[in-house]
């Protein structure tokens, strides 16, 4: 039964499955917005660029924290000790300013200095108190052209993060707790000094798998240089991998690539600005690996610029199974046809070794729930009718859920 299903899979559907769709992340005009997307939903969440300064990072254990690309970053030359104390901006420069990595999530700006064992840039692990303590006083220059100073002054425990910041001479200070258990499901939990607030901003970290925004990253000038440069591009999620081929775009092959973990592997460098005119990277396509192992094919077909922040791509999902992977066990899921009509939509699915209690359900793109059904596991093909539910036309996600895990397609409906 596992090769009759690959062979419907392959058969039927694999059409469907590989079909190349055009798809747009819209960043806005002025690239206003950070935007988090999901490949295999094309759900897209958002939040504006500028209503955060610091980000924590609430995995456990990392004591990342990230500053807002728009900030400058100085570590200043008085210990925690002098937070008392005035501070000047004096022998700051260009190349003083620390930055957040391009690579990892886990270097924020505020790490830039660690070099390693239990020294996190802006404090030291305390074997015995499990506490990690902040030991520099840094500052903070904005847009603007405003200051100001802050001291991390530890995260407890793994816990929470204590931090406290003030105007340059001292005055407006202002004590935090930021606690890692609010954003747990999360990457970051954000804060502003603007607004004196804490924000959940990101979506949860199961959510998404791409992040398009505008970032700065170190790129060696005419003079071989390293320079901070402001970039608009795409990072990948903790989990998912990129592979960068440059090579005829109808090739589909997908193993034996180099798949990376460095968070920009997609980045910014697939576009370039040349005499007024966007133009794109030529023949060269991007494989994403997903955490749960799906490999979808991205090639950029436009940029729209600050004008409004688009970046138009198509996608192609690749179906990475094998026959000897569904003899092996490896769970599918299908939705034919697709494209399709109301009540012309089957549902084709293996569980593998699983046998057990399962259950369909057809949501409409913001997650309502619109039909639903409890199945049975078994080791065998089952294909389900979904009945006529006089749907309108646009998009919707057809999830199976079973033994704690989820499987997940979207279906549009004409």
């Amino acid at each position: 039964m596992k090769k009759v299903f690959f062979t419907l899979i392959t058969g039927l559907c694999f059409t469907m499955l590989q079909a190349q769709v055009l798809d747009t992340i819209s960043l806005g005009t002025s690239y206003a917005n950070q935007v988090w997307y999901n490949l295999q939903t094309d759900a897209e969440y958002r939040a504006p660029k500028s209503n955060w300064d610091l980000a924590f990072s609430v995995l456990k254990p990392d004591a990342a924290i990230w500053v807002n690309p728009t900030i400058n970053l100085y570590r200043s030359n008085k210990p925690a000790a002098a937070w008392a104390g005035a501070l000047d901006t004096i022998g700051f420069s260009l190349a003083s300013i620390q930055h957040n990595s391009d690579t990892s999530w886990t270097l924020g700006a505020f790490n830039a200095t660690s070099n390693g064992q239990f020294d996190y840039g802006w404090g030291s692990y305390n074997i015995a108190t499990h506490n990690l303590t902040g030991d520099s006083i840094y500052i903070m220059k904005y847009p603007d052209g405003s200051f100001k100073k802050i001291l991390i002054e530890k995260l407890a425990y793994d816990t929470s993060y204590f931090f406290k910041y003030a105007n340059l001479d001292g005055t407006n200070e202002v004590n935090v707790e930021l606690k890692k258990a609010t954003y747990g499901a999360k990457n970051f939990g954000y804060y502003s000094l603007t607004t004196n607030s804490a924000s959940d901003r990101e979506p949860l970290r199961a959510d998404w798998d791409l992040t398009a925004w505008q970032y700065r990253s170190l790129i060696p000038d005419m003079s071989g240089v390293m320079t901070p440069y402001t970039l608009t591009g795409i990072m990948q999620n903790r989990g998912v991998t990129v592979a960068k081929v440059r090579r005829d775009l109808s090739n589909d092959t997908w193993n034996n690539l180099n798949y990376k973990t460095a968070m920009s592997t997609i980045g910014a460098d697939w576009k370039a600005f040349t005499n007024g005119v966007w133009t794109l990277a030529d023949s060269t396509a991007y494989f994403v690996k997903l955490r749960n192992g799906r490999i979808y094919k991205m090639v950029f077909t436009g940029f729209g610029g600050s004008a409004n922040g688009n970046m138009v791509f198509t996608r192609k999902y690749l179906l990475g199974t094998s026959v000897q992977d569904v003899k092996n066990g490896t769970q599918a899921l299908a939705v034919y046809p697709n494209p399709a009509a109301d009540g012309d939509v089957q549902i084709v699915y293996d569980l593998g070794n699983y046998v057990g209690n399962a259950q369909l359900q057809l949501m409409d793109i913001t997650g309502r729930s619109i039909w639903s059904e409890k199945m049975v596991g078994n080791e065998t093909l089952n294909v389900v009718q979904i009945p006529q539910l006089n749907l309108s036309a646009g998009i919707y996600l057809v999830q199976l859920t079973y033994n704690g895990k989820q499987m997940t397609q979207k279906i549009v409906i004409r």
